[in-house]
């Protein structure tokens, strides 16, 4: 039997191999584009492809993307829940969605269970939680030459 997660990964392995394609990342690239867009509705199935690669978000981040795509509540509602000034929700927003629907995005979900601490780790925070490099070199301990290294090894293998 498989379980919920493991379909998940599944559909993952799939959009990944698909985004391989030179027509495909093209197309991947319009949905990211209308994706991020906050004046339109969304398809379904971009909604919930959103809004389950969103589980793996902070919870600051996650809360943005679910009040906007699950929610479906205004940036200035979002932004008194959560403190923050509406043009700052619509920006992080964008960007949120923008990485989540990358096809790196998408590798990083599938393989990081597979790869070592330090790789894992490197793999969250920059492609998952967003973070700069020299931010995650900090928040691990390693220097930033062997964090560029796991980043240039992950990126390797994603190509």
């Amino acid at each position: 039997m498989m379980s919920a997660g493991g379909s998940t990964q599944t559909t993952e392995i799939a959009v990944v191999k698909e985004l391989k394609d030179e027509t495909s990342a093209q197309d991947a690239t319009k949905v990211m584009n209308e994706a991020c867009d906050l004046r339109r509705s969304h398809h379904r199935d971009v909604v919930e492809r959103v809004v389950s690669r969103a589980q793996l978000l902070p919870p600051r981040e996650r809360a943005m993307v679910e009040g906007v795509y699950l929610r479906q509540l205004s940036a200035v509602d979002i932004g008194r829940e959560l403190d923050i000034p509406p043009r700052i929700v619509r920006r992080d927003v964008r960007i949120i969605v923008r990485r989540m629907l990358s096809p790196i995005f998408a590798f990083v979900m599938v393989h990081r269970d597979a790869w070592s601490g330090h790789r894992r780790q490197v793999a969250q925070l920059v492609y998952i939680e967003g973070m700069s490099l020299r931010a995650v070199a900090a928040v691990i301990g390693l220097s930033f030459h062997k964090t560029r290294r796991h980043d240039e090894a992950i990126r390797l293998t994603f190509e």
